[in-house]
């Protein structure tokens, strides 16, 4: 079970609940959403900060990639943590899974 245990584990999980989203792939039987992993979208420019929380997941045991797209007409990169647990353990720290907007 994913928990905050220091300060870095606070950072990217406060960085992941403003810039990120749990992935959604479909519903359960009961209709409520199931959840797939984590994902975080930045612009290319911001790569470092995805790489450096690359490092972070992988220190926690989590199988991670980032990668290089297009997002309309803009670079981008996006890292993405395939677990359901991790997901399952976010939203029970009180995250809804969403990007928050300003």
């Amino acid at each position: 079970m994913f928990s905050i245990l220091t300060e870095e584990d606070a950072y990217w999980f406060g960085f992941l609940t403003a810039d990120g989203s749990l992935g959604r792939s479909g519903k359960l039987s009961d209709g409520s959403p199931y959840f797939s992993g984590v994902v975080c979208q930045l612009a290319r420019k911001d790569e470092g900060h995805l790489l450096k929380m690359k490092d972070w997941f992988l220190s926690k045991g989590y199988k991670v990639s980032v990668k290089r797209m297009k997002s309309g007409k803009y670079d981008a990169s996006r890292l993405c943590v395939n677990s359901v647990s991790l997901s399952i353990d976010f939203i029970t720290l009180g995250w809804s899974g969403n990007k928050t907007s300003n």
